[in-house]
C-alpha cells in the first residue's frame, strides 16, 4: 500500500474511490497539472528544491477562494494581529 493510500485509510477513506475524497483528488490534480506535470526532475535534490519553491508559491502568492481571495500567510499575518498570543518558553 503506498503512503497516501495507508494515510486515506487511516482517514476512513477507501482507496481508489475518488468519490469519497474530493479534495484529495483535486490537491492531486493541481500538483500533477502545476508541479509534475510541468517538470523533469532527475533527481532528489531537484525534487526538494521544486518542492520549496511550490509551497512558498501556494502559500505566499495564490490567492484561495475558502480563504476569500486571500494567501494562507496573510490569514496567518490577520489572525495574529487579531489575536496575539505570548510565545511560553518552555521549562
Amino acid at each position: 500500500m503506498a503512503p497516501e493510500e495507508s494515510w486515506n485509510c487511516a482517514q476512513g477513506i477507501p482507496p481508489w474511490w475518488p468519490e469519497s475524497n474530493g479534495k484529495i483528488e483535486r490537491s492531486l490534480l493541481i500538483d500533477d497539472e502545476e508541479l509534475y506535470g510541468r517538470f523533469t526532475l532527475r533527481t532528489r535534490g531537484e525534487l526538494h528544491r521544486l518542492l520549496h519553491e511550490w509551497e512558498h508559491e501556494h502559500n505566499h502568492r495564490w490567492p484561495h477562494l475558502a480563504l476569500r481571495g486571500k494567501t494562507p500567510v496573510d490569514c496567518l499575518r490577520e489572525l495574529r494581529i487579531r489575536d496575539p498570543q505570548p510565545v511560553r518558553e518552555s521549562a
